[in-house]
């Protein structure tokens, strides 16, 4: 029990230099994009919720006017209808940061990064002053345009001058993961502890985000680890990342996190079956029918493909979606002797 407090209470990137586990390994291949939108659709998205309420942002003083306007943006943004939510923008003053900041949390829900982008440069130009949300938008929107040098700067204004709350530590974390950048956001995991703001399962799977695009699997492990070990409930999230980091492992370490997850009581997902597919085959699969896929499967060690044949029956028996890819497997896994 000691122990444990002691590890608990330890900076997480000591830990991490003491484990001496900061090797990568090279990435074989992502299967994000339509997984993503996947996740959109059922609610499960990736990244955290890195940015507040705009309306909630300090509103007393604005005209009905304006109030409004935000209001139609939000709910524009909450439908995906950036036309809508742009239309209401330039009807606005210009000179309410909330109608910006509002402005830029629909771009980002929109995928109109540039967009929004533009609209924090116009508030800058305003000298209109920054709250944090304005913060937490503009990281979603640089990064996710993977223009670090601007990310970079704006961590270096937060620091400079504001204290960051929760969900913006997390937008930090997330800026972070989207460019790999594995230290970033352990050392703001340890910023999170140190101010006594407990890191959920979202900051965590963040976290370990950053490892997946860094190819890390090492720390992903780490950090899978120390976060139950801290107390904190993993989620179906969460092993998709330390899956993805694990692309082309070694089978046993794949098969361990998949058996952690079910010891858990942890239901996968379409997400995470196509996943942990991907890293366990360890290579792209490119092929579009079963039996042009038989023969990129077939240079495959035949343990890793009985792993993926049991996968994809278990989740044919919990009646699981299968994409397109998964199916395409599971056609070259049965033409070859596999399922």
């Amino acid at each position: 029990m000691a122990k444990l407090q002691r590890l608990q209470r330890a900076p997480l990137a000591l830990i991490l230099l003491a484990c001496s586990c900061c090797r990568s390994q090279p990435r074989s291949f992502s299967v994000q994009r339509p997984l993503d939108q996947e996740r959109e659709r059922s609610g499960n998205q990736q990244h955290i919720a890195a940015v507040s309420n705009p309306a909630n942002d300090d509103m007393k003083d604005l005209p009905i006017k304006e109030r409004r306007i935000i209001t139609e943006i939000s709910q524009a943004g909450r439908d995906r209808d950036w036309p809508r939510a742009k239309a209401a923008y330039v009807r606005s003053s210009g000179k309410a940061r909330n109608v910006y900041n509002a402005a830029m949390v629909a771009a980002g829900q929109c995928k109109e990064h540039s967009a929004g982008v533009a609209i924090y440069n116009r508030l800058c130009n305003a000298g209109l002053p920054k709250s944090l949300v304005t913060y937490g938008a503009a990281l979603k929107l640089f990064s996710k345009l993977d223009r670090q040098d601007e990310v970079n700067d704006i961590i270096k204004e937060i620091w400079e001058n504001v204290q960051p709350d929760e969900p913006l530590l997390g937008a930090m974390i997330d800026a972070a993961a989207e460019s790999g950048k594995v230290n970033e956001a352990i050392e703001l995991l340890d910023k999170m502890r140190s101010q006594r703001l407990a890191p959920t399962a979202r900051h965590w799977g963040s976290a370990i985000n950053a490892c997946k695009n860094a190819g890390n699997s090492t720390v992903a492990r780490f950090l899978l680890d120390f976060m139950i070990k801290d107390g904190v409930a993993p989620t179906v999230i969460v092993f998709n990342n330390a899956v993805c980091a694990h692309s082309g492992a070694e089978l046993r370490r794949l098969q361990k996190l998949r058996t952690d997850m079910v010891q858990m009581g942890i239901k996968a997902d379409v997400a995470f079956v196509e996943n942990y597919v991907a890293a366990v085959s360890g290579r792209l699969v490119s092929s579009r029918t079963a039996a042009a896929a038989a023969d990129e499967l077939s240079l495959i060690d035949p343990e890793r493909l009985k792993d993926i044949a049991l996968v994809i029956a278990e989740a044919r028996a919990d009646k699981i979606r299968l994409t397109g890819l998964v199916k395409t497997i599971e056609g070259a896994l049965r033409g070859i002797g596999f399922a």
